[in-house]
């Protein structure tokens, strides 16, 4: 699917994956690392990539569960980001191109690609941080 790429830019707000889309192979450092720390489902957050970041999610909470049956599920989880990072470090710039192409194909003019595009910081940190210490204050409070 080839598409305008000032639409392309003006969906990534800073133009930066414009020339990252325009090589069919690149690397994406910040999937990577997000990934590889907190989890993909981070960077599809922060990327606006919704459903994305719930099907992973829970792909990543069903090989958790399946690996916990046999051995300690954070070994698991360390084995599963190390792999999803480097597959996400590897694949994402075209994820992200053809979720954006998708994105595209269905506004009606830039100003909407441009809201439909860009960042999501807060939903992303709400789910990296905050999310994870409200669960383990209020298990621990349950706990104790």
């Amino acid at each position: 699917m080839e598409i305008n790429m000032n639409l392309l830019s003006k969906f990534s707000a800073n133009g930066y994956y414009t020339e990252k889309w325009a090589s069919p192979q690149s690397w994406n450092w910040g999937c990577f690392w997000l990934g590889l720390l907190s989890g993909i489902f981070t960077w599809f957050l922060y990327r606006k990539m919704y459903l994305n970041a719930v099907l992973f999610f829970i792909v990543q909470g069903a090989f958790l569960f399946t690996f916990a049956a046999f051995a300690d599920w954070t070994v698991g989880l360390l084995i599963f980001n190390a792999i999803a990072a480097l597959a996400m470090g590897r694949f994402g710039n075209r994820i992200y191109y053809h979720h954006a192409a998708g994105i595209i194909s269905r506004c009606s003019s830039e100003e909407e690609v441009a809201s439909r595009g860009g960042t999501d910081f807060w939903t992303a940190y709400v789910f990296t941080f905050l999310l994870p210490l409200i669960v383990g204050i209020t298990v621990s409070s349950l706990v104790l």
